[in-house]
């Protein structure tokens, strides 16, 4: 993306954000008003959004069948804004979970098409949202937590794309998303983490640390982390023992069972990605 004025790149992010929106909408209008009886991971989540409203907050995430439940509850906090804005408006609560998961997709569309957009033109950008909503159309209007990751983490490649250029004031949003990854699901650190520590490291040799606003940035993002990371330890003092403790647990349990090698891996998520 060029060095535009601020409010070119927000009209040209508004654009890229309404036309996903759109478009989401017209390839799924049908599953917003569909009967629906939530089972499995769904029906698990609804309990946490109960729990939430009861106790009046939530620090931990998505259920795991190994008997802990995922690092974060933004996605919990997520399920219970679009219940609480949208609910009365829709059939269900799933219904409205399926709306928020359409809007914060859009936006993570919007923003991996104003990144990766050639000299920041604006029909460029909107040219990468139309072909992601087409990619993922099937993957963008869904709650399960594995669909729910595939956009915020092609945004979070996008903003690791610029920070390693050197433009530093993207860290911020890069750490959210990182955070955003974690808190859906245990196994992120390992494909976030590493990347942002090499664009981190790639935006230090190109000079992005000195000047145009880079060590605000990088104070911003570590306040971010800290606000993101909370949950976490908030809790492994609370519990007894804490969820932290019981996902350490479980690693010797998930380490003992068989895997199914890279190659048939891949070979489930392409066939995933094509059947749906």
């Amino acid at each position: 993306m060029a060095q535009a004025s601020v409010t070119d790149w927000r009209w040209t992010y508004l654009r890229c954000f309404g036309l996903a929106v759109l478009l989401l909408l017209a390839a799924g209008l049908q599953h917003l008003f569909q009967p629906v009886m939530p089972d499995w991971d769904v029906a698990a989540d609804m309990l946490l959004v109960d729990q939430l409203r009861e106790q009046g907050y939530q620090l931990t995430g998505h259920y795991s069948q190994y008997r802990f439940h995922h690092p974060g509850p933004f996605f919990v906090y997520l399920n219970w804004l679009a219940e609480t804005l949208f609910l009365p408006f829709l059939p269900g609560r799933y219904h409205a979970w399926l709306l928020g998961s359409l809007l914060f997709n859009s936006a993570c569309i919007a923003l991996t098409a104003l990144l990766l957009a050639p000299a920041g033109s604006r029909r460029g950008a909107l040219l990468i949202a139309g072909g992601l909503v087409l990619l993922g159309q099937n993957l963008a209007v869904g709650v399960w937590m594995p669909e729910r990751l595939l956009f915020p983490y092609a945004a979070l490649l996008a903003c690791l794309v610029v920070v390693g250029q050197g433009r530093l004031r993207w860290l911020p949003a890069a750490v959210v998303l990182v955070s955003i990854c974690i808190h859906g699901y245990a196994s992120m650190p390992l494909f976030t983490l590493p990347p942002l520590a090499l664009a981190l490291w790639s935006g230090w040799r190109r000079g992005g640390f000195m000047g145009g606003g880079g060590g605000n940035a990088m104070i911003v993002a570590g306040v971010l982390a800290a606000l993101f990371a909370s949950p976490l330890f908030i809790d492994a003092l609370l519990g007894e023992p804490g969820n932290l403790q019981r996902a350490l647990a479980a690693r010797e349990v998930i380490a003992a069972l068989p895997s199914a090698g890279w190659s048939a891996a891949l070979e489930y998520v392409l066939a995933y990605w094509v059947f749906q």
